[in-house]
């Protein structure tokens, strides 16, 4: 399916120059995309914008700017993909003001703000496109243009709460321990990187740059460094992990983002001019450039952020292999077993599989697996109507495997339930873990093995309740290590090896087996089907979810995919490849598209699951025993 422009976008961009009044999302240089609103240069008091140009009021700091035709796209139809990791209460009061506008012209009346978001996202539902539209110019932008015209002028009395009143140079004298270490007298490690105090005690290294982080910050960037937004772009700072006023590399393949005040501190308001207008602006880590000023990259930044996330301890039970011997076929209950994976995974490596249980509800997601498993699978229903009476017929469980729903728990979802509502999904972890509790007090003196999986992008409130109820702190396993696809998650469980996956994987994965084939599946490249002119725009594709704008790689224009010089978004086909499932894994029933994408974006990586429970061969028979 192409991604080429609509006749819609065309039509827009051909109706710019005359709609003045218009509601738009803009970039500026290397700034996040933000909203704003087509003026006048007459009403600016600026001469006429240069051909290709136009100028533009934005919402929230209240400024103007001239921006080229190419940076503005129509405000509606993109809301839902730009709203999507949104951060920074400037940025959130100026969507919040391009809304009240809108929702002014249609004559929308909402109670509060959740409602108008929502009323958004359903892409206006109810409202009449000419009102939509419409390019009357609102008074309070017409007071502030005066304004910025004559800023003596009573029209608008007193400068925006939100504006930012220090200059650069004063942002860059305002650090006395920065300060310090420019005069030699401290250095970089000796301070917070991050909050840049140095009378605290400093906890762990930053694992990007040299420099300390204090035990708050450290927590913010675990909890904060894989938060993306709709973009593929890290919603924080990768230095504070806060959110801002950012700037955001150009890179396809990055997904990085700094804000303007690390920048402005650590390499100056020269440097920040520079950076801001350059575009497209390279971050230091896609140039080739190890930094400047204090900001200077750590050369194993790779392996540090891997041992960031580690557990500080690991709670895993030694298990002597002849207490196995001899082998038995392995017992499987997998819960949210979604379209097998777990089943595919155990056959791929050759285990012996006596019984594999399935908890599933969604019907599409279980014929799936009836496909591609046939009747290997026996299916005992909803994990909430789970019984001990039921599982104790189940017989003895070896491996229990499953990750509950995690939109509710996910610190990209702004309307997120947490783990405690009753009304939301995430509570869903609690059966989880009730499940569990029961197999092992039913098991006796049999040992079971256990793998439980959500979302890296939670907070560490959440991170910390299911560690404790786990009894077992959680292991950062990115899908990028091995395969196409940047799909950072959190893992808990007791199987071996599983804690130093980082290592294990890359021992693995980087040796001379070519046999393997994971050299190829690393790149996106290589899931495609060349034969048919198809080519990666990027090496490797962010986090593909439920929703189908996740296949695009930038806000409207990136797809990762080229067909014969064209853009061009993903087969489905090559997403299986890509998640590490074999093609057409999920044709079946007329399943269109869309829906095959939601039962993809629910799975887990193959790839991943398999160098996971690869150890568990040592324990269990497998069809090499057999030979």
């Amino acid at each position: 399916m192409s991604n080429k422009k609509t006749e819609k976008d065309i039509r827009f961009q051909q109706e710019l120059k005359t709609s003045v009044g218009t509601i738009v999302w803009g970039k500026l240089g290397s700034y996040h995309w933000w909203p704003a609103i087509i003026i006048n240069s007459s009403d600016c008091g600026q001469p006429e914008a240069k051909f290709g140009n136009l100028w533009l009021f934005w919402f929230g700091d209240h400024k103007i700017s001239e921006v080229s035709r190419k940076k503005i796209v129509e405000f509606t139809s993109h809301f839902s993909r730009m709203f999507v990791g949104i951060s920074g209460k400037k940025l959130q009061k100026a969507v919040f003001e391009a809304l009240e506008i809108l929702a002014a012209r249609c004559n929308y009346n909402f109670e509060n703000v959740e409602a108008l978001i929502s009323w958004a996202k359903e892409e206006f539902k109810g409202s009449d496109t000419a009102l939509i539209s419409s390019t009357d110019m609102p008074p309070f932008v017409l007071k502030h243009l005066e304004y910025l015209q004559n800023p003596s002028s009573k029209a608008f009395e007193g400068d925006d709460a939100d504006r930012e009143s220090d200059s650069a140079e004063k942002i860059f004298n305002s650090s006395i321990p920065l300060k310090n270490i420019r005069e030699g007298l401290l250095k970089i490690q000796d301070i917070c990187i991050a909050c840049y105090k140095s009378e605290i005690e400093l906890v762990a290294d930053h694992p990007l740059f040299e420099g300390s982080l204090c035990f708050e910050c450290k927590v913010r960037l675990q909890e904060n460094m894989y938060v993306y937004g709709n973009d593929g772009k890290s919603v924080c700072c990768i230095i504070c992990a806060k959110p801002g006023s950012l700037i955001l590399c150009d890179n396809k393949n990055c997904h990085r983002s700094f804000c303007i005040h690390c920048i402005t501190l650590l390499l100056g308001p020269d440097e920040k001019k520079k950076i801001v207008e350059t575009d497209p602006w390279y971050c230091f880590f896609c140039s080739c450039n190890n930094g400047c000023g204090l900001l200077q990259i750590k050369s194993d930044w790779e392996d540090r952020i891997m041992d960031f996330f580690q557990p500080s301890k690991i709670h895993v039970q030694e298990l002597p292999v002849q207490n196995f011997v001899p082998k038995s076929p392995i017992r499987v209950l997998s819960l949210f077993d979604g379209i097998g994976t777990g089943k595919l995974v155990l056959d791929s490596l050759g285990f012996e599989v006596e019984v594999y249980y399935a908890s599933e509800i969604d019907e599409d997601a279980m014929n799936v697996s009836k496909l591609n498993h046939m009747n290997s699978i026996t299916y005992i229903g909803d994990v909430t109507q789970l019984t001990e009476e039921k599982l104790e017929s189940l017989g003895p469980i070896d491996l229990v495997i499953g990750g509950s729903p995690c939109n509710d728990l996910s610190l990209v979802n702004p309307f997120r339930k947490g783990i405690y509502d009753n009304t939301g999904t995430g509570k869903l972890f609690f059966d989880y873990f009730h499940i569990l509790k029961t197999v092992q007090r039913l098991n006796k003196q049999r040992h079971v093995f256990f793998l439980y999986e959500n979302v890296a992008a939670m907070s560490l409130q959440t991170k910390s309740i299911i560690s404790t109820f786990l009894m077992n702190d959680p292991s950062l396993i990115d899908a990028k290590w091995v395969s196409p696809q940047i799909r950072p998650r959190y893992f808990w469980g007791n199987i071996p090896g599983m804690h130093m996956f980082n290592k294990y994987c890359s021992s693995l994965h980087n040796d001379v087996t070519p046999d393997l084939g994971y050299q190829e599946e690393k790149l996106l490249n290589h899931c495609l089907l060349k034969d048919l002119g198809r080519k990666a725009v990027v090496e490797k594709i962010r986090t593909v979810t439920t929703q189908k704008n996740s296949l695009i790689q930038d806000n409207y224009t990136l797809p990762p995919v080229e067909m014969n010089g064209d853009p061009d978004v993903l087969w489905i086909t090559e997403l299986e490849k890509i998640f590490g499932f074999p093609m057409h894994y999920t044709d079946t029933g007329n399943l269109n598209i869309k829906k095959r994408q939601e039962l993809l974006g629910r799975a887990w990586s193959v790839p991943v699951i398999k160098d996971i429970l690869r150890p568990l061969k040592n324990f269990f028979k497998t069809k090499e025993d057999n030979l």
